[in-house]
């Protein structure tokens, strides 16, 4: 089975005052096997690592010491090969004054996804936002650019998408209903998500509960 392997990872930030120097540890010696083409919930209390963890391995930030493979492949090595996507709440990274269809053309055309607007109107129809195709990115609320965000994470089609907290600004039935499509994109998508909603996590192949 294909799988990402993490093997005594660790991860701390300095902290710095004018009386000492002290090291925060957010892991150490975390090790787990996530599996491929699944969809996977990583879940805990909040400041077990969740978010620091998608960051690295979105190659957001780095890690102090340890190792990620795939297959024994190096990490980094694969994903400088393969498409990944991260979808986070702290970031959006979209452009506020372009409209949500020219946000969604600009970034596919980018990642050489070349989508006709056909396809764009069937992902923006199931997330029940098509009439907003034509929307200010600026004007929608905190859910619907949620809705946008996953909608550019699918038209993507990255090899490995992670999402952080997906169900910040949605309601429970557009969150349900959007794991019921996540679900049928594992063949050709690994799907890794964070949740603290009992709903969300019981929908996952694999659950990893940091806790733990």
């Amino acid at each position: 089975m294909t799988e990402i392997k993490i093997k005594n990872l660790k991860k701390s930030y300095k902290k710095l005052s004018l009386f000492n120097k002290s090291e925060k540890i957010v892991f150490e010696n975390l090790n787990l096997s996530i599996p491929l083409n699944k969809m996977s919930v990583i879940t805990g209390k909040n400041g077990k690592g969740k978010t620091t963890l998608f960051k690295i391995l979105a190659s957001y930030i780095s890690f102090n010491s340890g190792k990620i493979t795939i297959n024994n492949e190096n990490y980094f090595d694969y994903i400088k090969k393969n498409k990944i996507f991260l979808i986070s709440p702290e970031s959006r990274s979209m452009y506020y004054r372009l409209t949500v269809m020219q946000n969604l053309k600009f970034f596919t055309t980018i990642m050489n996804q070349e989508l006709k607007e056909e396809e764009i109107d069937e992902i923006l129809t199931f997330l029940e936002i098509l009439d907003l195709k034509n929307n200010k990115f600026y004007e929608l609320s905190t859910g619907l650019m949620q809705r946008v965000m996953i909608a550019r994470g699918i038209l993507l089609k990255p090899k490995i998408l992670f999402i952080d907290e997906p169900e910040i600004g949605l309601d429970k039935d557009i969150t349900i209903k959007i794991f019921e499509k996540f679900q049928k994109l594992t063949k050709d998508i690994t799907i890794i998500y964070s949740s603290h909603r009992e709903s969300l996590i019981n929908k996952a192949d694999i659950i990893i509960d940091l806790d733990k």
